[in-house]
């Protein structure tokens, strides 16, 4: 071994070994803070708005989101159950394209769309169609993410 910039011992290679007790976590609070200063209450609301909309009805999993809505305990315990089993599905999914001859990057992304939207389409049979309306409140005037 060498000796690394401190001194120390490298291991060979040059490769820089990382001390885990060293690394902190952002404060992912105070960057949304400083982020959300400059902007004005309704870009700030426009934002979550579009934020929700990203997420889709699979956003109603969060307890906060859930809450505004008006969610009852069996319908987030159902929306639970969807993610769950749609986590499972995306890890077989990434396992066959690790695997001998699996999947494409690109299949696999097809893949993975249809599961989300298997997903929202089974989210949206729980809701009412009062939980729907306030949904619509929630995620405002739709946006194209495509940009077309």
């Amino acid at each position: 071994m060498s000796d690394g910039p401190d001194g120390g011992a490298q291991p060979p290679g040059g490769a820089v070994q990382i001390d885990p007790s060293n690394f902190k976590m952002p404060d992912f609070k105070k960057i949304d803070e400083e982020v959300l200063k400059p902007l004005e209450e309704h870009q700030v609301n426009r934002l979550k708005q579009l934020h929700l909309q990203q997420q889709g009805l699979r956003a109603l999993a969060q307890e906060k989101v859930a809450n505004e809505v008006g969610l009852h305990q069996e319908q987030r315990e159902l929306i639970k159950h969807i993610m769950e089993d749609q986590r499972k599905k995306t890890m077989d999914l990434v396992m066959q394209m690790r695997g001998e001859g699996g999947l494409s990057p690109q299949a696999l992304g097809e893949e993975m769309k249809k599961q989300r939207e298997a997903a929202e389409k089974d989210i949206a049979l729980l809701l009412s169609d009062e939980q729907k309306e306030k949904w619509e409140k929630l995620t405002g005037p739709k946006f194209d993410f495509k940009g077309k």
